[in-house]
């Protein structure tokens, strides 16, 4: 980290210590920030088929669409 980068570190540290508020969104905006990274990697995978055997991977999906197709055709019989 170069001297400027340290300035501006301190600076911003010093900035969130004496502005609750600021320091309040920016924390609000880093939580959102680590959800949607993680919400765009699990789509992602999801989309290119390497999600297949988790909780929400294709073959979850697909599991759940043939219960819900089994389910119709019983209905309609």
């Amino acid at each position: 980290m170069t001297s400027e980068q340290q300035a501006q570190s301190q600076t911003y540290g010093d900035v969130l210590f004496f502005n609750k508020e600021l320091a309040s969104r920016v924390q609000d905006l880093v939580s959102k920030s680590i959800e949607l990274t993680f919400a765009y990697r699990d789509l992602d995978l999801l989309i290119k088929g390497t999600d297949r055997n988790t909780e929400s991977g294709l073959n979850k999906i697909e599991e759940q669409l043939y219960q819900a197709k089994r389910q119709l055709r019983e209905k309609n019989f």
